[in-house]
């Protein structure tokens, strides 16, 4: 059995976590009138399908057409966890359609 006080501190820690989540993105989380507001310029954003570059298990996808939120001003994109939990879903599928292959170099920045 675990010790009473040492889950009090854990659900308190996770409490604090989630608070400070919840501060950090409520600038973007839906403001007046049901805009998203970019957490970086305050700029407003517009629903676009936009290309995304994702990673997945240690490889690197491109993937077309991706809904994103946009801020106008900034460009900054915003996706919504369902639509990352979908991109996951494909890709963990194995039966993504691959329209094209691509070579990427890894270069390293000099120091």
């Amino acid at each position: 059995m675990p010790d009473t006080a040492l889950v009090l501190e854990i659900l308190r820690q996770l409490l604090r976590s989630t608070e400070t989540i919840l501060k950090r993105f409520a600038p973007i989380i839906r403001a007046r009138g049901g805009d998203v507001i970019c957490e970086f310029c305050r700029g407003t954003t517009v629903k676009r399908k936009v290309r995304k570059v994702h990673w997945f298990k240690h490889r690197l996808y491109i993937i077309d057409d991706v809904e994103a939120e946009v801020c106008q001003e900034c460009g900054e994109r915003y996706y919504h966890a369902t639509t990352l939990d979908a991109i996951d879903q494909l890709l963990e599928s194995g039966q993504p359609v691959v329209k094209e292959r691509l070579q990427v170099e890894v270069i390293g920045m000099p120091a």
